[in-house]
């Protein structure tokens, strides 16, 4: 379901819907063979004596060391796994400008998106309007959504989502209708954007149509944390409101 704010004047020629996936259905892992593998591990970690060597964990600098517990066989845009990628349909034209509007429905995954040979312009995150800021790569977690646009070239470029920390990734193809016989790229392949200027949380300002005002009373409520990885179950604990 798509829901266009009234003044959503993003001019674009094509639009996409982008659904980035981690799946575990294909190779004989359920996920509830995939949870008792996961709680396995977490009760070895609280153990004593327990070596965080041979602990199958995704990490990555980029998260802040964590990038997850669970493993998947296969890492998807819109249902398809990189062997078998899908092409985005309709096919621009050389110089359309495209809108894609990715969403991230993994379970445990966090993926690096990038365009190759294309900067991406982020126009809006989880359903709001920022203001306009230009990247090579973002980050897109569980449940995060983010509007990019790009003025695509002539040819057939690369949409890649590496499944960060997890030595995996996504694919899709973008290809203009003036591509002609040009192969398909090297799907598999590192593309400089992925390395290139990420977009970071700080470098989101709301659009002015969007931007609230700070109240003058402001009710803050300090969060704890509960639970731990030995049962791998979590949840928060919720003190009684301080009023400033």
């Amino acid at each position: 379901m798509i829901i266009d704010g009234r003044d959503d004047d993003v001019d674009v020629h094509v639009e996409y819907v982008i659904v980035l996936d981690d799946w575990l259905d294909g190779l004989g892992t359920t996920p509830e063979q995939e949870l008792e593998r996961i709680r396995d591990m977490g009760a070895a970690m609280g153990g004593p004596g327990h070596d965080m060597g041979d602990m199958e964990m995704a990490t990555s600098p980029l998260l802040g060391g964590d990038a997850g517990d669970a493993v998947y066989p296969f890492h998807l845009v819109n249902g398809s796994p990189i062997d078998d990628p899908v092409t985005l349909d309709p096919q621009p034209r050389g110089g359309d400008r495209l809108r894609l509007r990715f969403v991230n429905a993994g379970g445990d995954t966090a993926y690096r998106v990038a365009i190759g040979g294309h900067r991406m312009t982020v126009t809006h995150t989880d359903g709001f309007a920022i203001v306009p800021f230009e990247v090579d790569a973002f980050v897109i977690g569980m449940g995060e959504r983010y509007d990019v646009t790009i003025d695509i070239r002539s040819g057939v470029w690369p949409l890649v989502a590496l499944a960060e920390g997890k030595q995996a990734r996504a694919a899709a193809v973008i290809r203009t209708r003036d591509a002609g016989a040009s192969p398909t790229p090297d799907l598999t392949a590192d593309i400089d954007e992925l390395d290139g200027v990420w977009l970071r949380y700080a470098d989101l300002r709301a659009a002015e149509d969007v931007a609230l005002t700070p109240p003058d009373v402001v009710d803050t409520r300090l969060i704890t944390l509960t639970g731990g990885m030995v049962g791998f179950d979590w949840g928060f604990r919720w003190p009684a409101v301080r009023r400033s």
